[in-house]
């Protein structure tokens, strides 16, 4: 997915994934897809999360993956869970290695203050999934309950609590992003 400069709305950059429109403010973001140091290891055994973006009020850096109802069905609840964890994980991963002064870390860091020259030196951290078609969120409750029981702990490594599981509605609620 090729993101466009938005023309209405100078200085954000409007991306689809999904069947999502998402905008997002310049020098703000980032895709891990687009840093060339995640190019070099996403064979490797890591999985990214779709989105990045930097709250600089709020001193958060939002992750996002969106994903769509039909996939979970397609695949089964247990093994998604699954792979969106360790997307989750592989993302901490690779933001905590920006904060360490090694080649790889200082390498990524680089990469990311390409797309977001405002990149924090520590944040907390915002891990949120955005399943786009549930109409029943009380079906999700339980996977919801699961997913943040595995991830809290290692959430508050970066101080933070904030792990989501979101319809499109909740997302422009919580995440204060404009959806389309």
């Amino acid at each position: 997915m090729v993101p466009k400069k938005n023309r209405t709305q100078p200085g954000i950059t409007t991306y689809k994934e999904s069947g999502i429109e998402l905008n997002l403010r310049n020098d703000y973001h980032f895709r891990f897809k687009d840093i060339e140091h995640y190019k070099a290891l996403s064979g490797e055994g890591l999985n990214e999360m779709d989105f990045c973006w930097w709250n600089r009020e709020e001193n958060v850096l939002y992750l996002l993956e969106i994903i769509n109802k039909n996939q979970i069905k397609e695949r089964g609840a247990n093994y998604f869970f699954q792979y969106l964890y360790e997307k989750a994980i592989d993302s901490i991963l690779m933001l905590a290695i920006t904060w360490i002064p090694t080649v790889c870390g200082r390498g990524m860091r680089d990469d990311i203050s390409h797309f977001c020259p405002s990149f924090p030196n520590f944040c907390k951290i915002s891990i949120n999934f955005l399943i786009r078609g549930e109409k029943d969120w009380s079906l999700m409750q339980p996977l919801v309950d699961s997913f943040r029981s595995r991830l809290i702990g290692k959430s508050k490594l970066f101080d933070s609590d904030k792990i989501f599981l979101l319809n499109r509605q909740n997302a422009r609620k919580y995440l204060n992003i404009e959806l389309h």
